[in-house]
Parts: structure tokens; sequence; C-alpha cells
């Protein structure tokens, strides 16, 4: 069956390719074996910016869209950054950038950016490296499988 001619809407699964463009100059690609990335529109696992931009789009066409921090990875969260005892049995010696996990127990982990380093604790930041950053998608769509072909297969 051809769907060269259906647009992505809420229920397809849709097979892109796209590149993050920062205000700074650095390019963030996404990872995979082929740089593609299937999704199904309509459960929220993409950023709704991207989400919202794909609508639409038909396999083989390209757009460009800024995308708001908002609809992005959000703002910026003070509540994300604060200090953690400083543990005598790390692996390794720390320094700020290092990426960590700071454990909560029964809560988890989270992943955190060391910012700071004292003799007692260490400042972490566990906001996403691009919260609060206005970001430019460069998306290409590769396929776009309707739903309905998806429930009769």
């Amino acid at each position: 069956m051809d769907f060269a001619e259906y647009a992505a809407t809420p229920g397809a699964t849709v097979r892109l390719r796209f590149t993050i463009l920062l205000d700074a100059g650095p390019v963030y690609p996404p990872s995979g074996p082929d740089d593609s990335v299937q999704v199904e529109l309509g459960k929220g696992r993409i950023l709704p910016g991207l989400e919202r931009a794909l609508e639409g789009m038909r396999p083989g066409e390209t757009k460009t869209v800024r995308v708001p921090a908002e609809l992005a990875f959000g703002p910026r969260r003070p509540e994300r950054r604060f200090r953690v005892a400083r543990g005598a049995s790390a692996a390794r010696p720390l320094r700020p950038g290092d990426a960590v996990r700071v454990s909560f127990g029964a809560g988890g982990d989270l992943p955190a950016i060391v910012e700071e380093i004292d003799g007692e604790s260490v400042l972490v930041d566990a906001n996403h490296p691009l919260a609060g950053r206005d970001l430019t998608f460069e998306i290409n769509v590769l396929d776009v499988i309707p739903r309905e072909a998806m429930i009769a297969c």
C-alpha cells in the first residue's frame, strides 16, 4: 500500500529525521542507527512543539520551525538546582560539567550536571540542558502511516 499521499495527523505513525539548531551555533542530531525516529502522533511522546509542526506534513516534505521553550523542553526551573552531600565513595573525582545521577532512594534517580563542588557538597543542575531555550528544528518527514493502516495490520 502506498502512503505517499497521507498527511501526518493524530494517530498516524511518522518516521522523520530532524536536527535542532541552537542560536549559539551547535547542532543536535537525533541518535539512532539511521538517524531517523518513528513516533505515533497524539501520544505525547515527543516535544509538543515538534508534534504540532509535524501535523499536516507529508512524506518528502521538509520544514524549518521555531519552537518556543514552553513547547520544547520547558522553562528552566530553579528548584531543579540543588546541593547534595558530597559522597565519600565516588568512583571518580567530580569536576564541574560532569554528568551524574542523583539518587532519591525510593524516589528514583535524576540525571544532573555538576556545577560547583566544595568540601562538603556538590551543586547540581537537573534541568534538561536545552530547558529555557527556544529551538529551531529542521524536519524531514520520511514516511506517514495513517492510523487506519496500523489498525488493519
